[in-house]
């Protein structure tokens, strides 16, 4: 019998949560609002029905980004992610070229674009193509925080909605032992 040992791994913490694969915030937030809602649909349906009815009347998010030591930047945009892991919302590949044991956060920046863009956008997501607009960054970073007009944040954590923390999102490298 062959034994398979575990191996180091990323994870990232926001403020001392720890967590594997995506934080977030803007539409993606939306969406699992809007999920957490519905009662009609579960699962991967559930979540496109909602991206879709999010999409149909969303307002774009201005945040002001800042990576690493760099000066921070104003964004407009339709969604943040630091992403450790490829996938978020069930399966949809946000971050293609994430990898859980490069040392790195790839922070896909998805800004403000012509809204008659946005279904071939969402096709090419479902099919893990997102990073060839000109309007997607994939940024490869070890920190990033990420603050609203208002100083009210709502974030995606793997999944889960947590509320007013600041968005300080860093990477731990090779900490985690797990079996892949």
């Amino acid at each position: 019998i062959d034994t398979i040992d575990p191996k180091y791994t990323d994870f990232m913490q926001l403020n001392g949560k720890r967590f594997m694969n995506v934080t977030g915030m803007g539409m993606d937030v939306s969406v699992l609002e809007l999920c957490k809602r519905m009662k009609v649909f579960k699962g991967k349906l559930q979540y496109l029905i909602a991206l879709i009815r999010i999409l149909l009347k969303f307002d774009w998010h201005k945040f002001t980004v800042q990576i690493d030591d760099k000066p921070a930047e104003k964004k407009t945009v339709l969604l943040v992610a630091a992403c450790n892991g490829k996938y978020f919302g069930g399966g949809m590949p946000i971050s293609p070229l994430s990898d859980i044991s490069d040392n790195y956060i790839n922070l896909i920046i998805v800004n403000k674009l012509n809204k008659w863009k946005i279904p071939v956008a969402l096709i090419n997501l479902l099919r893990g193509k997102l990073l060839k607009y000109d309007f997607v960054e994939n940024i490869l970073c070890k920190s990033v925080n990420i603050t609203t007009p208002d100083g009210k944040t709502v974030i995606n954590i793997d999944g889960e909605i947590v509320k007013d923390i600041p968005f300080e999102c860093s990477l731990v490298k090779n900490q985690l032992k797990m079996f892949r």
